[in-house]
């Protein structure tokens, strides 16, 4: 994994992971103290078109490209549980 950049937001660190996971790049959103949190890209063939995109990111966050794919995404993001049947 390759540890992109640290966010004091994650929600807008949301916004780019969930625009990357439509574009079939996985990238992880981890805590590191002090209200910051890391984006690692799982797939390190990927970092040149990662860092990239999160350079037009950072320079415009609220673009509507972000915006959608978080709506797009965000039913996979659902939690779902099951529960095994007692009886």
């Amino acid at each position: 994994m390759v540890r992109l950049i640290a966010l004091s937001n994650p929600r807008a660190a949301q916004a780019f992971i969930d625009y990357m996971a439509s574009r079939n790049i996985d990238i992880k959103l981890m805590p590191e103290g002090e209200g910051q949190f890391a984006l690692w890209l799982a797939d390190s063939q990927l970092e040149v078109e990662a860092h990239a995109e999160l350079e037009a990111f950072l320079q415009n966050p609220m673009a509507e490209k972000y915006q959608a794919a978080s709506w797009d995404m965000a039913e996979s993001r659902t939690a779902r549980f099951y529960y095994p049947r007692q009886g």
